[in-house]
């Protein structure tokens, strides 16, 4: 078996993973915004089409560049029945206040650079920046604001021209990574959109839990539960975990970025079992 065929089934396997891990999870309202980039395209609409199947309310944002590049018909073919055209004009805290979860499938250099500025100057970059300020999880796929490989080969093949512009360029992607933005390959963004999904709807539904209702007699604060952990550990094994949690890792536990991006989130404090303290 060649080196394409597995890989081919692979990425098919990873894909159904993320269409069940979609299903099971509790209805998330979930922004996706699709900038002019190319790069994405499909495994944005193949989200889509999860998204919208597994009835999670979905709004579908274009900027006038994604317009002409995708067009509003695929999108909605692929089940977007919420979209909105760059001449519609929304209320961006609203949408932000509105939406559980962002998703970015097709990232381009020039929004790249205008988010890494902090410039709400259009629609998208507004939304984007904002859902951050509102510390809404942001998925977005890197590869056609890369300088140095797909952003960068639609201007020229050899990606070796004009070395001081291309450095300049990568580093707004690492400045995006600083402002909290999960960036992701072309065929990582389906299995990422699927855990922030995820995770996000755990976090929704732990906040609409009903509470207990108070006893009569006055409760002693319990101390703070702590949680032991090994192996790779994910975001879905941190669902569910209550605020003033402790974290501890076994020796040799690797986070994921999405699991560290949620304590992160949560502040959670992280201990390990070898004395090392990962953060507080």
């Amino acid at each position: 078996m060649d080196t394409n065929t597995v890989t081919a089934i692979v990425q098919r396997v990873i894909e159904r993973l993320a269409e069940r891990r979609i299903a099971l999870a509790s209805p998330c309202r979930v922004l996706m915004l699709f900038s002019g980039a190319s790069t994405g395209y499909v495994a944005g609409l193949k989200a889509i089409r999860m998204l919208s199947g597994a009835g999670h309310p979905l709004h579908v944002v274009l900027s006038a560049s994604a317009l002409h590049v995708i067009g509003e018909g695929n999108l909605r073919q692929a089940g977007a029945a919420k979209l909105s055209s760059p001449d519609v004009w929304l209320d961006a805290p609203k949408v932000i206040r509105e939406s559980d979860v962002v998703l970015v499938p097709t990232l381009s250099m020039n929004t790249a650079a205008h988010l890494a500025q902090g410039l709400m100057d259009s629609l998208l970059t507004t939304l984007i920046l904002g859902a951050r300020l509102a510390d809404k999880p942001v998925v977005a796929v890197a590869d056609g604001a890369d300088p140095y490989g797909n952003g960068g080969r639609i201007f020229s093949a050899t990606n070796t021209g004009a070395p001081a512009l291309r450095a300049a360029l990568a580093e707004h992607l690492t400045t995006l990574r600083s402002f909290g933005i999960q960036l992701v390959g072309d065929d990582q963004f389906l299995w990422a959109s699927a855990q922030a999904v995820a995770c996000a709807a755990q976090a929704v539904a732990g906040s609409t839990a009903p509470s207990a209702k108070p006893t009569a007699s006055v409760a002693q604060p319990e101390a703070a539960p702590t949680l032991h952990l090994s192996g790779l550990v994910t975001a879905s094994d941190l669902s569910g975990l209550p605020r003033g949690a402790a974290v501890r890792l076994a020796a040799g536990a690797r986070l994921t970025p999405l699991a560290q991006e949620v304590l992160e989130r949560q502040r959670v404090r992280v201990t390990s079992d070898d004395k090392r303290e990962v953060w507080s």
